[in-house]
């Protein structure tokens, strides 16, 4: 749904507001009208994105209980099967999104323990770009994912900024050595 208003609908300023700045009553009914279609419109997109969310949610659970069975899985074949529905469902997850970075980062952890590092990395960064308490954390762990990956640049930058936000973060600290110590 929509909203527009076309200049030349909205009666003349001065036909509105009368000399001494109140609105005229045919001004306030043209405001209740024009408030009342913004909430509606305002109200039916956050309906939407509410409904997108959980059902990024429905599918995060979904892939959790795909991996719980393959962790119970009587066979190889099973386990196979049951850990890529999980794979699947995560990263159905990360195409349709997530609320706050608190089920990103969970999703994000997921998807990296299936090996789904590049969704990882997705998820990592939506979680990072927050102000949230897991945004280090996830921070350091995208820089993690990148040193895993072999991008050891850009796994440093990752670490300063998380450093920058955290410096007695013990991880990143121990991660920057880490990727120094390979540098030498």
């Amino acid at each position: 749904m929509t909203f527009s208003v076309k200049i030349d609908s909205v009666p003349a300023l001065p036909k509105v507001i009368e000399a001494n700045g109140k609105l005229r009553s045919e001004g306030m009914e043209l405001l209740n009208v024009i408030l009342a279609a913004i909430c509606n419109w305002l109200k039916n997109r956050s309906s939407e994105r509410i409904r997108i969310w959980k059902d990024g949610v429905a599918e995060y659970r979904h892939a959790r209980r795909w991996l719980w069975r393959a962790r119970l899985a009587s066979s190889e074949d099973e386990r196979q099967d049951a850990l890529e529905e999980a794979r699947i469902a995560i990263r159905q997850a990360i195409r349709i999104g997530m609320p706050d970075s608190k089920e990103w980062f969970e999703v994000a952890s997921l998807a990296e323990e299936l090996e789904e590092l590049h969704y990882a990395a997705m998820a990592y960064q939506k979680a990072a770009c927050s102000r949230s308490p897991v945004s280090v954390e996830a921070t350091v762990r995208l820089a993690a994912l990148r040193a895993k990956e072999g991008r050891k640049g850009e796994a440093k930058r990752i670490v300063s900024r998380a450093l920058k936000l955290n410096p007695h973060h013990q991880e990143a600290r121990e991660l920057a050595q880490e990727l120094s110590r390979e540098e030498i």
